[in-house]
């Protein structure tokens, strides 16, 4: 698979700083789905399943990379950064290879799920400016609970991170037969590079295909579109948006 990145203007003008900025974190975007497909089309393993010992591993590391990349030393957060790429390709390698034992189904309340995540990003941040609204029923849907309290504690972790003096607003909605989770902050502009690796965190954890993020500059103002979540980010603020199907019987 052959990509290109292209950036396209009507007329001649001279970058800036900050149009630089965002060039290179488009550029750190490909790095970690360079590397997924890589791996993939070299990795020829006989079926195993992943071990508790990886699971348990990769709860302890993920929380420490969330708090490296809060801080403002670059090394630091190169670290972060490739801590994160090889931790998430370990896991990639491992899921898909076959597992001879047919795989569960695992339903849990994603109400509960969500409040746990938002209790650690709370406490990872030092910040309480947030807003909840979980709904006042159970709401059960399929998949890993862990993915998710993960995805959803580095989402709202880095909206508090970028918000100023105003709130952050966290619901769950549902209809007749999907729940959505938004998050929204007026007061708040997160980088490209931190919204795409939130939509990558989402990226397989409610049923339905799986794939890369696209993005969209425009206006000051970027959008991100992938399976697992659509978000915006600019100066009027933040909103991301996930989805999942409501488990039945």
């Amino acid at each position: 698979m052959v990509g290109t990145l292209c950036v396209a203007d009507r007329c001649a003008r001279e970058r800036t700083e900050q149009d630089f900025e965002r060039l290179s974190e488009l550029a750190d975007l490909l790095t970690p789905q360079l590397d997924q497909w890589t791996h993939a089309a070299t990795t020829s393993l006989p079926g195993i399943a992943l071990s508790d010992d990886i699971a348990l591993l990769a709860d302890s590391v993920s929380p420490l990379v969330d708090l490296a990349e809060l801080h403002d030393d670059p090394k630091l957060q190169r670290y972060a950064a490739a801590a994160r790429r090889r931790l998430v390709s370990v896991l990639e390698s491992v899921d898909t290879l076959p597992d001879p034992r047919p795989e569960p189904v695992r339903v849990f309340d994603l109400r509960h799920a969500v409040n746990r995540a938002l209790r650690e990003a709370v406490f990872v941040s030092g910040r309480e400016n947030v807003m909840m609204d979980l709904g006042p029923y159970p709401l059960p849907v399929s998949g890993e609970q862990f993915v998710v309290e993960r995805a959803v504690t580095h989402l709202v972790g880095a909206v508090l991170n970028h918000t100023g003096h105003g709130y952050a607003r966290l619901a769950l909605e549902t209809d007749a037969d999907t729940v959505a989770l938004t998050v929204v902050s007026d007061d708040c502009t997160i980088p490209t590079g931190e919204m795409s690796r939130i939509a990558a965190s989402f990226d397989g954890t409610a049923e339905g295909p799986r794939g890369a993020a696209s993005i969209r500059l425009a206006g000051g103002e970027t959008e991100v579109f992938s399976p697992g979540m659509n978000a915006r980010s600019g100066p009027s603020g933040s909103a991301f948006a996930a989805s999942w199907v409501l488990a039945r019987g």
